[in-house]
């Protein structure tokens, strides 16, 4: 009894009523009919339970008579997709499922309602992955939450004041809604409740404000500072790093211009231009105290280039080139000219990546193939680095490919796959074979079905022929609901 009212606490009256039996159903059935309101039930059923354990008796949770829903389901999926629901929840596949809770929530669609214990019992079970099997319930999974404890994780509040007794997930996708929207609001939001979480959950709730991330973020991140936990350092300081014009970002911008230094030599075809680090130059005492390593423990790497290469991954390029008063690939072409470019080359990398540069991006791809700066590219121009990389980096483009809206893989790169993929059919796993239906284009049903009669070769051959089977099944569940 005692859970089932901690329970109700939490999650609030108006969204749980405790089940319990009381001294037999006549007094639960009292207490309820004679309360003014619901909190006033409330309070009476815990007294009385308190009263009870006094006596030595124990309350016990009983089972809830049918549940019914009252409220708006929503608009709801219709016709094939309808079907498929409930195939793939029949047959307990978490593939198909994930694929037509992509298309119904793109569409705006909740799924069946008397699917909704089962989709939940799903989101449990792929943990973090799971959040929209929940969200595709509707109104009906959110009410649900509340009767399992299982359920109650994926419970998201729909209004502030049920986010203080939300869970984490539910939380995180409240603020990052929110930040969509309003960012003051739900930054207010989360200074007001921040301080009462564990350092984890700091961390990862800090993490939403990189959404819609400003200048007027800056002096709550700076707060985040002064914490107590590395972890919320490490992100606000990321995020500080991220804000152009931050207190942060000039103190190693401050650095930079210091440290390095643009010298043009005129030469009789023209001014000949290139990099100078300075010896001397100091970054600011507090840039180490938030975490720039001081001593350089790579042999050959002196601890003046070290503090750059730091600095180098903290700055936009933009903002470097302009310190310097230059554009940012010119200032790129003088860093990999420098003798220095060897030991500087990693953190130019990371700088792409993290500033999502698409120009430096490119320039880097021709020092070294690297698949983290060909992430900063548009999809279409990823896809021509990943068809010259296919044969050597397979699995990782594979990955890479699976992205979250589904979007179709071109014709061309699909054809690039299959043929690696039958020369090293392992590289995949069975549910990647079948995963991939859902990404290709409709037109590559015919070529698919080349490749997936039944072959007597040897073991590696038969292993491609009966995956690319499950393909072909996937992709006409595709077909059904989006054909092409």
């Amino acid at each position: 009894m005692m859970e089932e009212l901690i329970k109700a606490a939490l999650l609030g009256t108006e969204k749980y009523t405790p089940a319990y039996g009381l001294g037999g159903e006549a007094l639960a059935q009292k207490i309820t009919a004679q309360g003014e309101d619901r909190e006033d039930v409330f309070l009476k059923q815990c007294a009385a339970a308190f009263l009870y354990a006094d006596a030595g008796v124990q309350a016990v949770a009983r089972d809830l008579p049918e549940l019914r829903f009252s409220g708006e389901t929503g608009p709801l999926v219709t016709g094939k997709m309808h079907d498929l629901f409930r195939i793939a929840v029949q047959d307990d596949d978490p593939e198909l499922l994930r694929y037509l809770t992509h298309c119904a929530l793109d569409a705006g669609l909740n799924a069946p309602p008397a699917l909704a214990p089962a989709l939940l019992d799903a989101a449990v079970k792929q943990g973090k992955k799971g959040a929209d099997f929940a969200a595709v319930c509707g109104p009906v999974g959110q009410w649900l939450c509340a009767f399992n404890p299982e359920w109650a994780r994926l419970y998201v509040p729909e209004a502030e004041e049920d986010f203080d007794t939300a869970p984490l997930e539910g939380r995180k996708q409240y603020l990052v809604r929110l930040r969509e929207t309003d960012p003051a609001q739900a930054r207010t939001l989360l200074q007001a409740s921040i301080k009462q979480e564990s350092a984890d959950k700091r961390a990862e709730l800090l993490q939403s404000l990189e959404i819609g991330l400003g200048a007027a973020d800056e002096p709550f991140l700076e707060e985040q500072l002064a914490d107590k936990s590395k972890k919320v350092k490490d992100v606000a300081l990321r995020l500080l790093r991220l804000v152009p014009g931050s207190r942060i970002s000039n103190l190693y911008l401050e650095y930079w211009k210091a440290a390095v230094q643009i010298e043009e030599k005129r030469q009789l075809l023209g001014v000949k231009k290139k990099c100078v680090f300075s010896e001397t130059a100091q970054p600011a005492p507090e840039l180490f105290q938030i975490g720039m390593e001081k001593i350089s423990s790579e042999k050959g790497f002196p601890d003046h280039l070290f503090h750059i290469a730091q600095t180098i991954v903290a700055l936009d390029p933009e903002a470097m080139a302009a310190a310097l008063s230059t554009d940012a690939d010119t200032l790129l072409d003088l860093l990999l000219k420098s003798g220095e470019a060897k030991l500087l080359l990693p953190s130019l990398g990371r700088c792409a990546q993290v500033f999502r540069h698409k120009s430096w991006a490119r320039r880097l791809l021709e020092e070294k193939n690297d698949l983290a700066l060909i992430d900063v590219l548009d999809p279409q121009e990823r896809n021509r680095y990943y068809k010259k990389l296919i044969s050597h980096e397979l699995r990782s483009i594979i990955d890479r490919l699976f992205d979250a809206a589904y979007t179709p893989i071109p014709k061309d790169l699909v054809e690039a796959i299959l043929s690696a993929l039958r020369a090293q059919p392992y590289h995949m796993d069975a549910p990647m074979y079948y995963r991939l239906g859902f990404y290709l284009p409709g037109s590559m049903l015919p070529l698919l079905n080349k490749y997936a009669p039944e072959e007597k070769g040897d073991h590696q051959l038969r292993f491609f022929t009966q995956n690319i089977r499950t393909t072909v099944r996937a992709l006409e569940y595709k077909m059904q609901i989006r054909p092409d």
